[in-house]
């Protein structure tokens, strides 16, 4: 396309053809640099030659290869760019891409009251305008982000389970893999863990029909939680799926999910009590420049905070969780406050054994948000931090039962229920 272009003398085909190569080198290669220069000779010659679909083309390039690599705040202006050219373009196409990329980015830099407007003048221009294919994209990431930082899960489900039956009606893969990982992530917090297992498998599928291994990353990742959730520590299958997850991370492709992917995983390991691979996820996590690894660093620092207190480091171990409650506090993270509870109270517990109230109010945070599986996880630990045959133990032991019952109730397959309340019976 671009030597067609130069030799016909047609600006646009060339454009485009540099916008093209621009994406190919960035996000299947990784040549970044060589990307950037590719596109700003776009830029030129469509300023140039007066191209305005050319110059809005660049905008969404330069939008997608920044924001998949992590460089947020240059795909922020470019996105606000696109947004205006399709208004002076009377593009609907166009201004949808701009305003709902635009609340993505927001959402990455964790804006999240800016890119709820942004996100909700997207929905009603693609609604008033037909773009159905930035409604899936909205409901698939953008709102139930939003909702779940905002420690709203059975709202952020619903937009994830909207936007896959409108992925599936128009052919959306890439929305369809999206809110199928989304929605996984927020099952598995609410304690439906089968229905999250086939989230997670269909977000797979479509990274696999789409080319897009962050998705492969950041599923498989999704899996080993949900798999250690419900067949306890100790699996196999747990570290299989851990070795797994890591491989695409490093491709272009891989790194933009590589925040979330690395925070479950270095999670995961921690339960496990292999310390020494959380902490190498944990490095790799908040070294690589992801765009979800501003929504995953506090729980590097939760998980940071549970090694240092594991292995006795109970001064660094407080000051990570202060960091990481400092953090969420700051931008409404609401979602991870029940876990910033949690941390606190097993810090006073190993320093001075105190901290039952902290793990009761982690306990109260997550059951209002509906966060059963999480309300499991906090009751587990604060039964086992207990001394045996104490009335303290007792107490989370019996809450622990009746939580186990009541996510029991919720999974439909009958030998995965067999499954989690064998593994997971104090």
């Amino acid at each position: 396309m671009i030597e067609l272009g130069e030799r016909t003398g047609h600006a646009p085909t060339r454009v485009s053809g540099l916008n093209k190569l621009a994406m190919t080198q960035a996000l299947y290669l990784g040549r970044m640099e060589e990307a950037e220069q590719q596109l700003l000779n776009a830029k030129s010659v469509a300023e140039a030659s007066d191209d305005m679909a050319g110059l809005a083309e660049f905008h969404m390039v330069y939008c997608n290869v920044n924001t998949l690599g992590g460089n947020l705040d240059k795909a922020e202006s470019h996105l606000a760019e696109a947004a205006e050219l399709g208004e002076v373009m009377q593009s609907s196409a166009t201004r949808c891409f701009g305003l709902t990329h635009y609340a993505n980015t927001l959402i990455f830099l964790t804006r999240f009251d800016e890119a709820l407007v942004a996100a909700r003048e997207a929905e009603e221009l693609a609604t008033r305008t037909g773009e159905r294919q930035y409604l899936a994209e909205l409901h698939s990431e953008t709102f139930p982000l939003i909702d779940l930082m905002r420690g709203e899960l059975a709202s952020a489900r619903d937009h994830t389970i909207r936007a896959i039956e409108i992925s599936q009606e128009i052919g959306a893969m890439f929305a369809l893999g999206m809110a199928a990982y989304v929605c996984g992530k927020v099952e598995s917090l609410m304690g439906l863990f089968d229905s999250a297992g086939e989230r997670y498998h269909l977000a797979l599928e479509m990274g696999e029909a789409t080319g897009f291994v962050g998705f492969a990353g950041a599923a498989n990742a999704g899996l080993a939680a949900n798999h250690q959730a419900v067949h306890g520590t100790g699996s196999a299958k747990v570290q299989e799926l851990i070795a797994t997850a890591r491989e695409p991370l490093d491709h272009p492709l891989g790194v933009a999910m590589a925040g979330f992917a690395l925070a479950e995983l270095a999670d995961v390991a921690a339960l496990e009590g292999a310390f020494d691979l959380a902490a190498e996820c944990m490095v790799e996590g908040m070294s690589l420049k992801s765009s979800s690894g501003h929504l995953a660093a506090p729980e590097f620092m939760l998980c940071s905070a549970d090694v240092s207190r594991a292995r006795g480091d109970l001064k660094e171990a407080r000051r990570l969780v202060m960091d990481a409650a400092d953090y969420i506090d700051a931008r409404g993270m609401l979602h991870l406050e029940p876990r910033v509870s949690l941390a606190r109270g097993l810090v006073e517990l190993t320093d001075t054994g105190l901290g039952w109230e902290m793990l009761e109010q982690a306990e109260e945070e997550a059951r209002s948000m509906g966060a059963l599986g999480l309300v499991e996880r906090i009751q587990r630990r604060a039964a086992e931090h207990a001394d045996s045959g104490s009335a303290i133990r007792a107490r989370w032991k019996k809450a622990h039962a009746e939580t186990l019952m009541d996510i029991a109730e919720l999974i439909e397959d009958r030998e995965t229920r067999r499954a989690f309340l064998t593994a997971n019976s104090l």
